[in-house]
């Protein structure tokens, strides 16, 4: 079939400290994004450093040498304009969304971030009770708690199974020598990528990213990571909760991975969306869940394809058994034409819609990058996914997903059932 891509432009640039810069210009929407991106985040850290990039990551919100935390959020807001950052397991985000006519001001707001963050023990000291808050938050939700003890139980002691916002206990000993020591060895230029994305005119652009970036000095400290490897277990934890929550993970890809698009076709139609398999016959034929569905963990070094639910206590075993046989049938029948034409279309339109947002259309510019050392036209992401065949589908689900491989973890109180 004739894929149909809109055409892209975009510019890729090196400052002469080291970083690099990307940019595409939108001159059909009225805002524009730009991202800070660092490649630094859980999986470069040493046990001691568990969750310091997550601490950075707030650290730098709490004012400057030229502007008070107040301040950095009053001049953001006097313009409507989003000023935010992610830290996740590779890289950590810093990022403005304005008009376009603003974006020198954010600009300005994420170097000053960046290049003048003051670092006060009172601000150390009262953020690290932020975090350890959010922590908290993140262990009453059972759902990104029980990903955090799969995960856990699948890579063991590799980096890529910590969490984030780190432990309690070390996030309450980090000092502020430790954090200063490690943003001055990971937040350097050949670790830093800047993309944009939107309303801006190209060469003015890019002289301002060389205006407030262009002086950032620093030696990277690179760290090799290995890849993880995949562990089959199975793990309860009891916890007093309404529902049992079930992950079964198998291994996955790379996200590096040349067949990383027949994964996520199989991924949609075992249980991505509300016509899979596992939403079509455990949750709409069955009614023994609210929620099912399957996800990747995927990254530069290894990945995981996942199945979560929630049930009722006495229904636990009979919703794994029935995972497992949905996924027994795809193994030994392999999937339609239907399904996997409906997968494809699933697939194209998520990125095509995606592409309506000057954020969204910033961070693909960073993420390709930063993976791939190339940003991946849109027409050829397409073109793979349409490549994709049933039997590649099959052949890669008798590969990975082998019962006797499976990595099963129970959050909840099964005692109830």
């Amino acid at each position: 079939m004739e894929i149909i891509a809109q055409e892209e432009k975009y510019y890729i640039f090196h400052l002469d400290n080291g970083i690099t810069v990307l940019i595409e210009p939108l001159p059909q929407f009225m805002s524009a994004s730009v991202g800070v991106w660092v490649n630094s985040g859980s999986i470069m850290e040493k046990e001691e450093e568990s969750g310091i990039s997550h601490f950075i990551e707030h650290l730098l919100f709490k004012g400057t040498k030229n502007r008070t935390a107040k301040e950095i959020s009053q001049n953001i807001d006097s313009v409507g304009g989003v000023l935010n950052a992610s830290c996740g397991k590779e890289a950590t985000c810093f990022f403005a969304k304005v008009v376009n006519k603003d974006i020198a001001l954010a600009m300005d707001l994420l170097s000053d971030m960046l290049k003048n963050s003051l670092f006060l023990p009172e601000d150390v000291d009262k953020e690290r009770k932020v975090i350890i808050e959010e922590i908290n938050s993140l262990e009453d939700s059972p759902e990104d708690d029980i990903l955090n003890l799969h995960l856990k139980g699948i890579w063991n002691n590799h980096p890529l199974a910590k969490h984030v916002a780190g432990d309690k206990k070390n996030v309450a000993r980090l000092t502020r020598e430790e954090i200063l020591n490690y943003f001055k060895h990971f937040y350097t230029p050949q670790d830093i990528v800047i993309s944009m994305a939107g309303d801006v005119e190209v060469t003015f652009a890019l002289e301002l990213v060389k205006k407030y970036f262009g002086d950032i000095e620093g030696e990277s400290d690179k760290r090799e990571i290995p890849p993880p490897t995949f562990n089959s277990i199975f793990q309860v934890k009891e916890k007093p909760l309404e529902q049992v929550h079930i992950c079964l993970g198998a291994p996955g890809l790379s996200s590096r991975d040349e067949r990383r698009y027949t994964l996520g076709i199989l991924d949609i139609i075992l249980g991505g969306s509300t016509s899979s398999r596992l939403f079509q016959e455990i949750r709409e034929e069955r009614a023994l869940v609210y929620s099912i569905y399957s996800f990747q963990s995927n990254y530069r070094s290894g990945g995981i394809l996942n199945c979560y639910a929630a049930t009722s206590p006495e229904n636990t075993f009979k919703v794994l058994d029935l995972i497992k046989r949905e996924i027994e049938k795809i193994v030994q029948f392999g999937i339609t034409k239907d399904e996997l034409k409906r997968a494809q279309d699933n697939f194209r339109g998520g990125i095509i819609l995606a592409l309506e947002n000057t954020s969204n259309r910033m961070l693909r510019l960073a993420r390709s990058f930063m993976t791939y050392n190339r940003v991946i036209p849109i027409k050829e992401v397409l073109e793979e996914i349409y490549s994709v065949t049933c039997e590649k589908v099959q052949s890669l689900a008798c590969e990975l997903l082998k019962q006797k491989e499976f990595a099963v973890t129970i959050l909840g109180g099964l005692n109830k059932g």
